[in-house]
């Protein structure tokens, strides 16, 4: 998460109450966060242990950073929204079923 908008990096330091990491002129640009990455994601690391999920969403969104969860393979087959915005579908040939991901766009 380097979070390349200031505004953005801001919020997170404040959130994760590590001033120092916003302070540090080497982070104070998103080259620079990309180029310390590993300790940035330990910085995440140790504020998202041991928090749910949906918590820790709700602070991030609640504070303007933009997050999403990364979900799982199972986790997109079987989320009905998914099904029903049409990014997934049912198809077969004969006796043999399966899912193929589509478009949940029209095609023109």
């Amino acid at each position: 998460m380097p979070c390349i908008r200031d505004r953005h990096w801001r919020a997170l330091c404040a959130l994760l109450a590590r001033p120092d990491l916003y302070d540090d002129l080497g982070l104070a640009d998103g080259a620079g966060r990309v180029a310390r990455m590993d300790e940035v994601n330990d910085a995440v690391a140790a504020w998202t242990s041991g928090r749910p999920m949906a918590a820790m969403l709700a602070e991030l969104n609640r504070v303007g950073v933009p997050a999403a969860p990364v979900r799982t393979l199972a986790e997109v087959v079987h989320d009905p929204e998914v099904r029903a915005g049409g990014a997934l579908r049912a198809v077969g040939v004969g006796d043999r079923a399966g899912l193929a991901f589509g478009s949940p766009f029209p095609a023109p």
